[in-house]
């Protein structure tokens, strides 16, 4: 019989060692993800694969299931063997934003920059992930993961009323880990991973500057775009202990990962350009000189993402035969995370200074309980609840990272289809608290933070999101 197979299709009888090293069962895990929304703890996502989004998060530090490599690298000594596990992952967003932005006190918002209502500007995302663990002599274990915590999109309208304070965004964290894990003895494992972390960042908004570019909402825009990328190290280390077959601990820190960013400013300012260019060529033939000052057209630029630190705890408890229960906390230390200062010396001059968006984070909570129940061989039901705290607060907030608490519901089961597979589906809800904005963007100049013409955005968000997951365990 495989460890990994369901309760009721477990031998009676079987001695307490046997009985342990049933219960010891699992996999190591490799998820490769492109996630929702923005960058935040409320955007980024605490679940990679269907069993956790099955349990809200609950029991991800001590499970056995092969995403155990991802939260804590010490429960893969629960895996015999070697599992591969296979996931799709959709996540479907509702989003929806009413309000104005005020160009000026006093007056209504100009131009043609009128959509005070878009709807659906986070975008659908499918995540395939896909797990992997390798057993050694020992017991030691060496896995394989790969996974986006954080990452997605989102793209306003065109017409969008608050466009001078941002219109799209669109990240992508990507991390890679090589998890060992050790038995110090029957009971205590530990586990690290060295990680690699890539991330790519792109970020769009157009700068109200005078009457530049008809193709923007108003007439009056410089429509700026910055994309880059980098690679960075991380570890992760974690432990396990069991108390006895039916109880089990888990522990688990990651470590802060900082990019330092370097990629390329692009300012469209449309058919400007081209008419500023053959000014000043005929200002260099006439021995005029340069005639019209303009940005350039692409340049290198720079920023820094900060991933913060993050420790999370797990329990397993099993109540019966047919029932068990699992709690998990993580706390992330969202302070590290720091402001967004996009720099362009380049065009510093002619924009004012940086792209500047104060995080302000506070640091956040995500903590989720689940249940298990064998109601016949070969059938596991699933379900939890889940609370994940947003480190954004609402002083500022901004219409990139429209975040805030949620409370997730969720629910699943899985099938031993045969005895080395399983198959397992999951769907969850996010009720997303409604998100109040008052945003005025400025500029990091040289004499320090200056506003910009943007204006100020104020009005309210209203989200919710729909997950649905399906995924097998295959065990050889």
């Amino acid at each position: 019989m495989k460890k990994n197979d369901f309760r009721d299709a477990r031998p009676h009888g079987v001695s307490s060692g046997r009985f342990r090293s049933l219960l010891c069962a699992g996999v190591a895990l490799s998820a490769l993800t492109t996630v929702t929304l923005a960058y935040a703890a409320g955007t980024g996502l605490p679940t990679q694969d269907t069993n956790a989004i099955a349990h809200s998060f609950g029991g991800v530090t001590v499970d056995d299931d092969p995403s155990i490599a991802y939260y804590n690298p010490a429960g893969m000594v629960m895996i015999q063997g070697n599992a591969f596990e296979g996931d799709l992952n959709l996540y479907d967003i509702k989003s929806k934003f009413s309000g104005q932005d005020q160009i000026t006190p006093g007056v209504a918002p100009g131009g043609n920059v009128t959509n005070g209502m878009p709807s659906n500007f986070l975008e659908e995302t499918v995540i395939p992930g896909t797990f992997a663990v390798n057993s050694l002599p020992g017991g030691i274990k060496a896995g394989l993961t790969v996974t986006t915590p954080n990452g997605g999109r989102i793209k306003y309208p065109t017409n969008f009323v608050g466009d001078y304070e941002g219109s799209e965004a669109l990240l992508t964290e990507i991390q890679v880990s090589v998890p060992i894990a050790v038995p110090i003895t029957d009971r205590f494992s530990i586990g690290a991973a060295p990680i690699v972390d890539w991330f790519q960042n792109y970020v769009s908004l157009t700068q109200n500057e005078t009457s530049l570019n008809s193709a923007t909402p108003n007439g009056n825009g410089a429509l700026g775009r910055f994309r880059g990328s980098n690679y960075s190290p991380g570890f992760d280390v974690g432990a396990l202990y069991q108390f006895s077959p039916d109880t089990r601990v888990g522990i688990n820190y990651h470590s802060k990962i900082v990019h330092d960013v370097k990629g390329t400013e692009t300012i469209d300012i449309g058919q400007l350009r081209s008419l500023g260019n053959a000014v000043d060529s005929l200002g260099s033939l006439l021995g005029l000189g340069t005639a019209i000052a303009l940005p350039p057209a692409a340049s290198p630029a720079f920023d820094k993402w900060i991933f913060p630190q993050s420790v999370s705890f797990g329990l397993f408890q099993r109540i019966s035969q047919q029932f068990d229960v699992m709690a998990s906390a993580e706390w992330t230390d969202w302070q590290q995370a720091g402001n967004l200062d996009i720099t362009d010396p380049s065009s510093a001059p002619f924009t004012g200074g940086g792209i500047f968006t104060p995080f302000k984070y506070r640091d956040a909570w995500t903590v989720g309980a689940g249940a298990d129940y064998f109601p016949i061989p070969r059938i596991k039901l699933m379900g939890g609840v889940g609370y994940d705290e947003t480190p954004v607060l609402t002083q500022y907030r901004n219409d990139l990272l429209p975040d805030n608490n949620r409370v997730m519901v969720s629910g699943g089961f899985a099938v031993q289809l045969l005895s080395n597979m399983k198959l397992e589906a999951a769907y969850a809800h996010y009720f997303i608290a409604g998100a109040a904005i008052d945003q005025t963007r400025q500029s990091l100049g040289p004499t320090g933070l200056t506003p910009t013409q943007a204006g100020t955005l104020t009005g309210q968000y209203t989200l919710s999101a729909d997950v649905f997951s399906t995924g097998f365990i295959l065990k050889f």
